[in-house]
């Protein structure tokens, strides 16, 4: 049984990625009510403690890995922050797409393999809160062009669709567009 004391920091964060990593192996196989911390620590031969240490349940491990994955997002959506509107738009999206596919056993389990409402919710309000510079009155548009894009990728999940087949250009035009019409038609 190995047990990581908490002066040696290195082998600290790589515990707490095994017990996220293990966590998300037995998420996509089983509801989050039937995976134990003794089953977890079993399966990566560690103390409980070094769990403990960590996380106070199963359900603040995916939490975390939850908010991981949106800071991720945060950063993507920063890094184009200086481009002008319609390139800024493209990019984040091209970027996301790149980022969704570096998370995929993540975005598979919490979008196809056990859907977490709470996420998705907070994932939808993460995309809206960045269109707002494209759409900043119509909360309604970006909602709906958030859930789409969310749509794109859940579809292409469920279809095991390779990384490289993705092109959500198309998509993207038209959510653009969505968002600039004054009246929400696209023609």
């Amino acid at each position: 049984m190995l047990y990581i004391p908490v002066d040696m920091s290195k082998d600290v964060a790589k515990a707490k990625r095994a017990i996220e990593a293990e966590t998300l192996r037995l998420y996509q196989q089983m509801p989050i009510e039937e995976i134990y911390i003794k089953t977890v620590c079993d399966n990566l031969d560690i103390a409980r403690t070094t769990f403990y240490y960590h996380f106070s349940s199963i359900r603040e491990v995916i939490e975390a890995m939850e908010n991981e994955f949106l800071e991720g997002l945060t950063t993507v959506y920063g890094r184009a922050a200086h481009l002008s509107d319609e390139a800024r738009f493209f990019r984040v999206i091209a970027e996301t797409k790149n980022y969704l596919f570096d998370n995929y056993d993540f975005m598979k389990a919490v979008l196809v393999d056990r859907p977490d409402a709470t996420f998705i919710d907070r994932w939808t309000q993460s995309i809206s809160d960045n269109m707002k510079a494209h759409c900043p009155n119509d909360a309604l548009k970006r909602y709906v062009s958030a859930n789409v894009f969310i749509s794109l990728f859940v579809g292409a999940i469920k279809n095991n669709t390779p990384k490289d087949h993705i092109h959500p250009e198309a998509l993207v035009k038209r959510i653009y567009a969505f968002l600039s019409s004054p009246d929400g038609l696209v023609y």
